[in-house]
């Protein structure tokens, strides 16, 4: 006889099963880890470039492949093709960046939901503590990462650490100045004011005039 509670019982629901192809190292830690606090979902393969990608789906058949991957090459239709076949979610291919192999998106969480922000949208990044804030025109995001990582994985003819705890990017810095008592300060073209360590301030006009020297 069957009792009731397990009669009214709902339905196990089984896990989405994803393969995960991203080529950017960084990118790829952090989705894991974000992955790995999302209930109901199973990453059954990952995958660092389009060959690994084909591999992936055809030994693991997916119901997601999130597939980021800016150096695809000629595995592009194979995939689209696998990924049709099977149902899989059809790969998001960013366009490669001009400066190819620098960190192109960052992973964030957005109310609940897991997004990646392009870089291009960065506008500057401050420190505190273990935590790095992604500062954008539309708001500010926090994840946990350490300076040191974000400085070796971002463009560096696009950003500059003027400070242990601030990255610009250097097209946005309108003005350089120096107070009464010494201390240097950028402003950059929204008005937001950062602040420049005395021994980045030769570098920081080098970097702005587009020169050698002072």
């Amino acid at each position: 006889m069957t009792h009731s509670s397990e009669m009214n019982a709902p339905p196990s629901v089984a896990p989405t099963r994803i393969v995960l192809a991203d080529d950017e190292p960084l990118g790829r830690k952090r989705l894991l880890d974000l992955l790995a606090t999302t209930p109901d979902v199973d990453v059954v393969a990952v995958a660092t470039n389009g060959r690994e990608a084909i591999e992936a789906v055809l030994s693991h058949a997916p119901v997601l492949c999130a597939a980021l991957l800016r150096r695809i090459g000629p595995a592009r239709e194979a995939l689209a093709r696998l990924i049709d076949a099977g149902g899989a979610e059809a790969p998001n291919d960013p366009e490669p960046a001009p400066h190819a192999g620098y960190l192109q998106r960052i992973a964030v969480e957005v109310r609940g939901q897991h997004r990646f922000l392009p870089v291009a949208q960065v506008e500057h990044i401050t420190a505190d503590g273990p935590y790095a804030h992604i500062h954008t025109v539309d708001g500010r995001h926090v994840i946990r990462e350490r300076m040191s990582t974000l400085e070796q994985q971002l463009d560096p003819a696009v950003f500059l650490r003027i400070h242990r705890s601030i990255i610009v990017r250097l097209e946005l810095v309108d003005a350089l100045s120096v107070s009464g008592g010494g201390d240097y300060s950028v402003r950059l073209r929204d008005g937001t004011r950062l602040k420049v360590a005395r021994g980045k301030r030769e570098e920081l006009v080098r970097r702005l005039k587009g020169t050698q020297s002072l």
